[in-house]
């Protein structure tokens, strides 16, 4: 008798273990933890699970938008795992279609901080570069040197914090394409004048695109 109790106990206690382990995911952490990992495929994975329920809300709207994108909806501060995921091949093919990105290539990220960085950073992986953000609040004169470093010839950034950089005597050492994360029409006249002479000045090699 004493052993067939034991034997119910044992068989409860598994029991209820297991349904722990399932209730916390824990078979999805484990892989999670140990299995093999590519974020490239992070965005398709939480597009399927997640679709376009909101994830995230920021508290600035994003400066620019997926074309395709741009009439689906016109909460800009909410992201998706569908929205993170399209917004991420946008990138992708506009990295390997139009600035024609190696494998491996290092891209540069200058920016205000921002989810879309993070995003950015998920569009180059997805493209088959490596990603090599750097806070908005960088010093301008170290980020000649860090891009000299990292051979970056692909610079994302905004204007406010590309219009500091140049006007605190820094520089965008062998940078060849700027992408600007802003529409063209968004840009006061001005304002992207002013970026094209000092651009002119010290870079006048460079071609400034904006997403």
């Amino acid at each position: 008798m004493e052993m067939m109790v034991g034997v119910a106990l044992v068989l409860v206690l598994f029991t209820y273990s297991f349904f722990v382990c399932a209730s916390i995911g824990l078979p999805e952490r484990l892989w999670l933890a140990f299995g093999p990992l590519s974020l490239e495929k992070v965005p398709d994975r939480a597009a399927r699970k997640y679709g376009d329920r909101p994830l995230f809300t920021t508290d600035e709207p994003c400066a620019w938008v997926v074309p395709q994108l741009a009439a689906a909806s016109n909460d800009h501060k909410s992201w998706s795992a569908v929205r993170i995921r399209s917004t991420a091949g946008y990138v992708a093919a506009l990295l390997r279609e139009r600035f024609d990105l190696r494998r491996d290539e290092r891209v540069a990220i200058l920016k205000q901080n921002h989810l879309d960085m993070h995003v950015m950073m998920l569009g180059i992986i997805r493209g088959g570069g490596i990603a090599c953000p750097m806070n908005g609040n960088f010093a301008a004169s170290k980020v000649e040197p860090y891009l000299l470093n990292i051979g970056a010839r692909i610079l994302f950034t905004d204007l406010p914090t590309l219009l500091r950089v140049l006007g605190g005597g820094g520089g965008i050492a062998d940078i060849q394409d700027v992408v600007l994360a802003a529409r063209r029409s968004d840009i006061p006249d001005d304002s992207f004048e002013a970026l094209t002479v000092a651009m002119h000045e010290r870079h006048p090699h460079v071609s400034i695109y904006c997403i």
